[in-house]
């Protein structure tokens, strides 16, 4: 295996909704399969920024709310040096398939594939900017609010 791919992408479909990058981040790190780039946290259904903290305000949650996200763990590098990583890069990355990773003790596992359409590190940082701005609006047209209320008080007293 010379000639493995360094930059992968994993997609996991069903992640359960309590569970945040973090919780992710420590299951794949435990396994040093790698130095990992980014999480990415997706609400089925959610009409935002797939990588927006799932804490934050969001206005177009689907109701009721899943159960279940899915999770996308990009590499920036793959531990050749690890037997464990080499069998989960044969089976999931050449092979295609399914390989589950148990996560605790009551043997809960995230079912991994290789994603297939994983987004360019180009797209990701245009969509975290287009993101940023939105948040930027949405402060200022709140600040705006607050100046007309104080505007409207002002012309009561004149």
């Amino acid at each position: 295996m010379a000639n493995i791919e360094q930059h992968l992408s994993l997609f996991i479909p069903r992640v359960h909704y309590s569970q945040k990058k973090d919780d992710v981040r420590t299951v794949f790190e435990s396994l040093d399969l790698g130095v990992i780039k980014r999480i990415d946290i997706v609400v089925p259904g959610m009409k935002h920024d797939p990588h927006m903290e799932l804490e934050e305000t969001i206005e177009t949650l689907p109701d009721p709310l899943p159960l279940f996200n899915m999770a996308f763990v990009h590499y920036t590098s793959w531990n050749t040096d690890n037997e464990n990583a080499m069998r989960l890069y044969k089976q999931v990355i050449e092979n295609d398939e399914e390989v589950r990773i148990v996560y605790d003790d009551q043997q809960h596992y995230y079912k991994v594939y290789k994603n297939k359409t994983p987004k360019s590190d180009e797209q990701y940082e245009l969509e975290q900017a287009f993101m940023e701005q939105q948040r930027i609006i949405k402060a200022l047209r709140a600040e705006l609010e607050v100046y007309k209320a104080k505007e409207t008080e002002w012309f009561r007293y004149y």
